[in-house]
Formats: C-alpha cells, structure tokens, sequence
C-alpha cells in the first residue's frame, strides 16, 4: 500500500470496484472539491484514500463524514492534519500518522470503527476532542513530549483500558477521558498540579489512582460516578476540591489525608452516595463542609473533624449507619445536617453551637439523647421531628426560642428538664409556645420555676432542686409527685443531679426514666474525678441496705460508666 501511495504522488480516492473517484496531481493541501474527477458522491462511495508525497497538509474537514472510508495512506511529506479531517470515518480502523505537531481538534471524533493510531514522537499537543467517541480504541500510546491534552481529547472511549500520561502534562483538562468505562488504570504523571472538571467522571472500571504530591486542584465531578474506585489518598498540597468531585464512587471505602493538609473547605456533596466509605477523619485545617458532602453514605459510622466550623445543609443525611460525630469546634449547623441518620444514639452539641437549626436531626429514629450546653439557643421548625425514641430533652440556661414544631412525632419523649434561668427574658421561654402539647412529656426535672404548666398538660411528676422549690412556693402541689432534692444527699460542689440521681434511686417513682436522665446530666457535666468517686461511694453504700430498692442493672452501669 505505500509503494502505490509514493506512485500516486498528488493523490487519488478510489471506490470500492478501485475506480478513480477524484484525484488531485499537484496540490499541497488536498481538499475533496478540488478533485479533478470529482464526484457529487466522493463522500458516500470512498473506500480509500492515498495522500501523495507532493501534499504537505490536509485541510480542517477535509474527509469529514466519509462513512465507507475504511483505508487511509498518508505520506510522510504531510506536516499538517487540519481539524475534524476525520471526524465521522466510521469504518477506519487504523492510521499511521506522519511527523505532525499538533492532532488537531475534532480529528478523529466519533470513529467509532478506530482501533488503532500511531503517534510519532513530533507531536507535542492534542486538541479538544481530538478522538472523542471512538468507542472500540482500546489502546493509544502518546509520545513522551506531549504537553497538553485538550478538553474531552478521549471522552466517550468506552473501550480505552490504559492510559500512561506523558510526563511533561500538567493539568488534566475537563472531561479528557469522561466516560471512558474501560478505563482501569491511568498512570498520572509526577509534576500534575490539575485535574480538572469531570476529567474521569464515570470512568466505571477504574479501581486505584495514585494521586501525585504536586496535585494542588481537583475539580468539580472529576471523578464521578467512579462506581470501581475502592480508595483514595488526597495528597498535601491540595488546595481545591470541587463540587461532587466523588460523588457516586460506591466501591470508596478508603479516603485519607495527610496531617499537613492545606484543604480548608470539603464542597457541596463531595462524597456524596460513597455507600461503601465507613469513616472519615477529616484534618485540622478542614473548616467548612459544604451541602451534602457526605450525604447517602450508608455505611459511614464515624466521622471526626478536628478543626470544622461550619457543616452545610443535609451534610450527613441519610448516613443511616452513623453512630459517632467528633467535631468540638462546630459553631454552624446547617439545616436536614443529620437527617434520617437512623443509627445515631447519642449526640454532644459542641460548646460553640448555639442554634438547632431546622430539621437537624428530623428522623433520627434511634435517638435518645441530646446533651445540651448551656448556651443553645434557638431549637428551630422539626429540628427533632420524628425522633422517635428521643426520651429526655433539656431546655438549656440560654434558651431562648423553640419552634412550634420542634418536637413533632417524638412519640417517647417523656421527661424535660428546665435548666435554671440566667435573666428575665429567659423566664419567657415558653410564653406562647406550644411545642410540648402534644408530645409525651410525663415528668419534668426543675433548676428553675421559670415554666408555666400549661405547656406540658400531659406531666403528672415534678423533680426540683431546692432552688426551684423556693421559687415555686407551692404552686404545682396538686401534682402526684413533687420532690425536693434533699440537699443532705448531694456532694458539695456537685450538681444537684448528683443528689437527685441516688435520692429518686432510693425513693424512686414508677418509672426509672428521671433516674435514667439525672445519671445522663452527671455524665455529661464531666464531674471531677474526687466527686464522681463520693457520689459512686454513696451509691454503692446504699445498694447494700436492705431496704434499697432494685436498680435496674442497665442504670446501675450507667452510674459506674461516667
């Protein structure tokens, strides 16, 4: 076949019975129109085509959209490819280039037949779509001094295995190899500072990727939908990760970042539906999680954030395994932040947090605790909605506002206790509010007599300290059980939930619940270790009188827990 491109030395396009269908003797850049021969139907007939040694370029377009093309000889004179020269060829199934600098945009786009192109080692650039859609390349080389690949140069290769970028690439342009679900190993080069938007966005068989020490940005979608990836190690010097750049990688169960980190903000989803991933632990210098990060992770049970801020809009919802949230330095949750998180048990509102915004933790369905500092002020609407199990709530000193809705569907929530109040507009906390009338609550646990009974009709036992006894003067003495803490019984120093906790254990009412939250208070007060030894003292003395009552062993080994 080269012996007849070299005779044939302007160029000819033959048919498929090897009849002449236009041939061009003496242009530099061969175009089909100024084919001497030409024929209306060049580009629905030809076969083949033989580029003699007297052209030097092919022009943009030139053989665009010959669909029976199936053999391509290009002599070695030819220093220029134009672009979308073949776009469209789709029965060529193999070329040999000749020394070109550049493959220029669109050159190859949807060949789909293609399944083999040789690249000499003088080409330096590859244009945007360059080879776009050719679905059966299953493998290229590219020479060692290319420099750029273009946007979307190999999108839609569904059949491309491997991939060695050259070493001398510094950013991965945006959707460069999307779609390529073949794909299974891409060897990035050492001096990489870019992966850009959807650059490997649901390449579906790859499994590892070993991220270089240079990388500073990963873009948005980069690697969506990478359903294979089963780790990923986030090196130190990133700065940037865009929008959903992991979302839907089902098979992530490994991310790790280095304790040098330099990332300051996780974005909107993020890890988002990385149903495989069990934990996380973020670095110090993560301040910020945007909506949905990590949203749809089904089997994430711990997450950690030494250094977090501020968590975005349902950043964890429907994380239905999770169980353990560390994140003290917290100071902004957004709305649905834990929504749905049907494992979680327990949760500690960091000092910092003064706002439960709404819907935080709408269909916790495990929750049983809430430990509250003194200073939350605001529950907003359904910010506990459909807690089902929620037993205890506490309304804290700072309190200041709670939604109508707060509570809705909290079918077991039966005990509150009314922290004391610091001013007289906290007095008014309740004034209006009816967002215990239809909730459960049977006992209330009183440091202050700042409530009206008429929010919580359903409450037959009052527990008060002596504080909130003096203040109550007797007004709620119609109700079955009204008991002062004795203050004999409470270790000096100690909160009064100390006292109250043997006190109601050793005279206890029908239900242990208030004993059960009054050890819930002491344990989240965090009581020196000399007072919690006096309280476990005084406690395990009185197990031993034989007028004691049974304790439950599950509240006997809360006490000892704390």
């Amino acid at each position: 076949m080269s012996d007849i491109a070299t005779f044939y030395s302007g160029g000819h396009i033959l048919g498929e019975s090897g009849r002449i269908l236009g041939e061009y003797a003496d242009l530099a850049e061969p175009r089909l129109d100024y084919c001497s021969k030409y024929d209306q139907g060049l580009r629905e007939r030809g076969t083949s085509v033989y580029v003699g040694s007297n052209a030097v370029a092919i022009g943009d377009g030139c053989f665009d959209g010959m669909a029976a093309l199936t053999v391509m000889i290009i002599a070695s004179t030819v220093r220029r490819i134009g672009g979308a020269a073949f776009r469209g060829c789709v029965r060529l199934k193999e070329l040999d280039l000749p020394c070109i600098v550049e493959i220029e945009p669109h050159t190859f786009y949807n060949c789909h037949g293609l399944e083999r192109v040789h690249i000499p080692s003088s080409v330096r650039l590859i244009g945007e779509q360059a080879f776009r859609d050719c679905t059966t390349l299953a493998a290229i080389v590219l020479p060692e001094f290319v420099l750029d690949l273009g946007v979307a140069a190999f999108r839609g290769c569904r059949a491309l295995r491997r991939m060695a970028l050259p070493r001398q690439v510094t950013a991965v342009e945006a959707f460069t190899f999307y779609a390529c679900r073949a794909l299974a190993v891409v060897l990035l080069p050492d001096h990489l500072h870019t992966i850009n938007a959807c650059a490997f966005a649901f390449c579906t068989t790859l499994t590892e990727l070993m991220l270089p020490d240079t990388l500073q940005t990963i873009g948005d979608n980069a690697f969506r939908g990478c359903h294979a990836l089963m780790s990923i190690n986030i090196p130190a010097g990133v700065t940037t990760v865009g929008e959903f750049a992991f979302r839907g990688c089902h098979s992530l169960a490994s991310v790790s970042f280095p304790a040098a980190a330099l990332l300051s903000y996780l974005p909107n989803g993020a890890f988002q539906g990385c149903t495989a991933l069990v934990s996380i632990c973020l670095p110090s210098s993560v301040h910020k999680i945007g909506g949905g990060a990590f949203s749809g992770c089904a089997l994430l049970t711990a997450f950690s954030g030494p250094g977090l801020v501020r968590v975005g809009m349902s950043a964890f919802a429907f994380c239905c395994s999770l169980v353990s949230v560390s994140a003290a330095s917290v100071e902004q949750v957004g709305h649905r932040a834990f929504a749905q998180c049907s494992a979680m048990v327990e949760y500690d509102v960091p000092p910092g947090l003064c706002h439960i915004e709404d819907s935080v933790f709408e269909g916790c369905a495990s929750l049983v605790r809430i430990n509250m500092h003194p200073n939350v002020a605001r529950f907003g609407r359904r910010a506990f909605g459909n807690c089902a199990k929620l037993l205890h709530i506490q309304l804290p000193t700072g309190l200041q506002w709670v939604h109508v809705n707060a509570f809705d569907g909290c079918g077991s929530l039966s005990t509150v206790t009314i922290e004391a109040r610091k001013d007289s507009q906290a007095t008014q906390l309740l004034k209006g509010c009816s967002a215990f009338k239809n909730v459960p609550v049977r006992i209330l646990l009183l440091e202050s007599a700042a409530v009206d009974m008429v929010h919580f009709p359903q409450v037959d036992q009052i527990w008060a300290t002596d504080a909130a006894i003096a203040q109550l003067g007797g007004r709620y003495s119609s109700f079955s059980t009204f008991q002062e803490v004795p203050a004999a019984l409470r270790a000096t120093n100690a909160t009064s939930w100390a006292g109250a906790m043997l006190y109601m254990w050793w005279q206890p009412p029908s239900s242990f619940t208030p004993l059960y939250f009054a050890t819930s208070q002491l344990h989240r007060r965090r009581l020196p270790a000399a007072q919690k030894h006096l309280i476990r003292a005084v406690a395990l003395a009185a197990s031993r009188s034989a007028t004691a009552p049974h304790m439950p062993s599950e509240i006997w080994n809360y006490i000892f827990s704390f």
